[in-house]
């Protein structure tokens, strides 16, 4: 009987024992979870600004790249403009008789 109490006290202890180290790890992975969900929480906010960043910067790419075409065009006017007033120019100075020495300078 005496070792049967024995028995069970050592048993009893032991369970006790693995107890607390599950008690223990218990916390520490509490602990790391806790952890991991803040950094996952941090990293979702930076990809999301990152996210917002390279929407913003299509936008103004397509912006860019739409002022950039129009500018193309408007200079592609005003360079045929150019021609036809040089050419009025030609026109007008051979109609009044008189040469120019040289191409306007516009």
């Amino acid at each position: 009987l005496l070792d049967q109490q024995q028995a069970d006290s050592t048993v009893r202890a032991e369970l006790a024992r693995r107890c607390e180290e599950a008690r223990a790890d218990t916390a520490y992975y509490a602990e790391e979870a806790r952890e991991f969900q803040s950094e996952a929480a941090q990293l979702t906010q930076q990809l999301k600004a990152a996210e917002e960043v390279e929407e913003q910067d299509a936008v103004g790419l397509a912006r860019d790249t739409e002022a950039l075409q129009q500018a193309q065009q408007r200079a592609a006017a005003l360079s045929q403009e150019h021609g036809q007033l040089c050419d009025a120019l030609a026109a007008c100075a051979a109609d009044a008789g008189c040469e120019p020495q040289q191409e306007p300078q516009w």
